[in-house]
């Protein structure tokens, strides 16, 4: 008989650093190479450090830490470029479990849409990190701490607090709050508010583009970076499949790279990374092809919540594996490309009812 592990197999931390989303045109991606090149390439000593990049076919967004926006990608004035208003703080969601990545985005998503937070969300190939704006992260860290301990009992769920130092504490027992069963007023104001959403709802982008999610080692930088910057700066240098060549759905490119004390991360088309040395790249054994379904959010207000609980939850319902990427102006939701005729059927269905 094998005995359960009683370590905690997934944790919540509230991470030190703070950060700001920015987002410009991909035509303008030359007049960012420095600040780019520059959180890429070079190892940083700094505990808080924290740099995505996702471009697709109508922005490149940038999250970064408040001193890396303010002091290189902002600096310059007469660059194109929107700044979503406010501070955001990021929770690090380190899972061992075997769930499904649909179900935990859902049930995080929707504790904090009860509340009214907005919030945005990102899949990397070592974790996922939840961002939500600083005036809200004390409200935030009592509703997760709640979350938390009604899923630990069976689960072991831990949460943390990073101090500025770096140190690594459990959280206070005084920020403590139980969630209380759902009650009707509570699930009725969830069913209104993605009743709302999937009512403004825009036509969804579907490429037909196969993307691959990679991790990347941090302690081997130097042999993985100067390609990493091609890929992300020089597109037009990057041989892709003929079928994405001659595809008018996957004339748009897609790609995210992500990078953190916790290491880095890629989405790309399997042909980008085919630029790597192989030993360079970490993949699941049983990794598979993965399908963009891109959603624009300009219909929706920048602090609009409940977005990624009304994009996650059909899925989460129906089994379907879901990794989800929020950037400044859009939702991308990665599928299995086993999965693509299904996700179509529900998309179409969520667009029938609006």
């Amino acid at each position: 008989m094998v005995l359960p592990d009683l370590q905690a197999t997934m944790s919540l931390c509230l991470k030190s650093f703070r950060v700001n989303l920015i987002s410009f045109p991909c035509k303008d991606r030359d007049l960012w190479a420095h600040p780019i090149v520059n959180n890429v390439a070079f190892k940083k000593s700094r505990g808080d450090h924290f740099f995505h990049y996702t471009e697709n076919s109508t922005e490149i967004s940038i999250i970064a830490d408040v001193n890396t926006i303010s002091t290189c990608f902002t600096k310059t004035k007469n660059r194109n470029f929107l700044k979503l208003p406010g501070v955001y703080r990021v929770f690090q969601i380190d899972n061992q479990l075997a769930d499904s990545p649909s179900k935990r985005i859902n049930e995080i998503s929707l504790n904090l849409a009860t509340e009214g937070i907005s919030i945005f969300y990102l899949c990397t190939y070592q974790t996922d990190f939840l961002l939500v704006q600083e005036s809200s992260v004390q409200t935030a860290v009592e509703i997760l701490n709640g979350w938390a301990k009604t899923l630990s009992k069976a689960n072991q769920l831990e949460f943390l607090i990073e101090l500025e130092n770096g140190k690594i504490i459990p959280l206070s027992a005084s920020l403590s709050r139980e969630l209380l069963p759902a009650s009707s007023a509570t699930s009725v104001l969830i069913d209104d508010v993605f009743r709302y959403n999937v009512q403004k709802l825009s036509p969804q982008f579907i490429s037909n583009s196969r993307l691959t999610m990679a991790g990347l080692n941090s302690d081997l930088l130097e042999n993985w970076a100067l390609d990493m910057i091609r890929l992300l700066l020089y597109p037009d240098n990057i041989k892709r499949s003929s079928d994405s060549v001659n595809d008018p759905l996957a004339s748009d490119r897609f790609i995210s790279f992500t990078t953190s004390s916790e290491g880095a991360s890629v989405i790309a088309e399997d042909e980008s990374l085919d630029y790597f040395d192989s030993y360079l790249l970490n993949r699941d054994q049983d990794s598979t092809c993965l399908r963009l379904i891109q959603i624009s959010l300009n219909r929706f207000d920048q602090d609009s919540h409940g977005l990624v609980h009304t994009f996650s939850h059909p899925f989460a319902c129906t089994g379907i594996d879901l990794l989800y990427l929020s950037t400044f102006g859009t939702a991308n939701l990665l599928i299995k490309d086993s999965d693509i005729e299904e996700v179509t059927n529900i998309l179409q269905a969520l667009n029938n009812d609006s």
